[in-house]
């Protein structure tokens, strides 16, 4: 008999963290599940780790035989998932016991909802919670106030917050999910490509107004490495919204958004001093939805590079 869940548990170069997440996943007091660990070092590095619980019928390792990146490495695991849901969990993060009984429920009482999704909290290295910055976040992702139930805008939601936190603290139906859509071009965005998948073809999103995962803050996490084409993902997820135009939000909004990524792509590629590249991201920003902030980035693009570096906004 298949599972009612399949936990993916995603991990690319380190195992610090490893064996508290997947202690988190075995600790659910909802137990129909299977776990497959999606490894994507290309050495197999989870491996002993898998092993130590001695729990091949719960974990499954799955071995990249060289890395393929985030996006391909879910997709290859979807793929193989055998569970109604699926949920995806980060090696750095941690669950609440009851994070499957909270979410499961929604799913199987609401047919139409292809998403069940909750708040989390903001934890540093060791585990600790940090109050003021996890209400920051929920503040910051629109989830204050929002109460339980079916989220009434799905597409605003996601697009206008991005406030389904869907790669730690989500449930999604598996069958909604068309893993070849998981493309490598969104790489560590695919949570929110995802999310804007789902709210384009009009599923329910479902909230769950508990905290139930841990989010893990640290220096080696992979959203705090800066580099050149870091927001090329969020261009590539605009770009295509625009061009499908099946998605339900206003033209102007999306145009907005990708602006929003030229100029960031612009400010990074300024920062590494790749000047004509960054003058060329922030001149095409200017054209899609015009700002100060990218006008001053085009300005200061002009500035000597001892300048710039002088004022932080280049390295040397």
């Amino acid at each position: 008999m298949n599972p009612r869940v399949t936990i993916i548990l995603t991990i690319y170069n380190r195992t610090d963290f490893l064996p508290g997440a997947l202690e988190s996943a075995l600790r659910q007091t909802m137990t129909d599940f299977e776990i497959i660990v999606a490894d994507d070092s290309g050495q197999g590095i989870a491996g002993p780790i898998c092993d130590s619980f001695h729990l091949p019928e719960k974990i499954r390792h799955q071995a990249n035989p060289k890395n393929i990146g985030i996006a391909l490495s879910l997709q290859m695991a979807l793929k193989s998932a055998r569970g109604d849901y699926f949920a995806i969990l980060n090696d750095d993060d941690l669950w609440d016991p009851d994070f499957l009984a909270s979410l499961v429920p929604p799913l199987d009482q609401n047919p139409s909802a292809v998403v069940a999704f909750c708040d989390h909290w903001i934890v540093g290295p060791d585990a600790q919670r940090d109050l003021a910055a996890t209400e920051d976040n929920t503040r910051r992702f629109g989830r204050a106030g929002l109460r339980e139930g079916l989220v009434s805008h799905p597409a605003a939601f996601v697009i206008e917050k991005n406030g389904v936190p869907l790669a730690m603290a989500a449930l999604i139906r598996r069958k909604a999910v068309d893993p070849a859509v998981i493309v490598p071009e969104v790489t560590g965005a695919y949570d929110f490509w995802i999310s804007c998948q789902l709210a384009a073809a009009g599923g329910g999103f479902y909230y769950v107004p508990k905290r139930l995962t841990l989010y893990r803050v640290h220096p080696a996490m992979e959203t705090a490495r800066r580099r050149p084409n870091g927001f090329a993902n969020h261009f590539y997820i605009y770009s295509q919204l625009l061009d499908s135009k099946r998605f339900p939000a206003p033209e102007s909004c999306l145009k907005r958004r990708l602006g929003e990524s030229l100029l960031l792509l612009g400010r990074d590629h300024l920062y590494y001093n790749l000047l004509p590249d960054a003058r060329g991201f922030l001149r095409r920003s200017l054209a899609q939805a015009p700002t100060l902030r990218a006008l001053a980035g085009w300005v200061i693009s002009y500035f000597p590079k001892s300048l710039r570096i002088r004022l932080g906004l280049s390295v040397a």
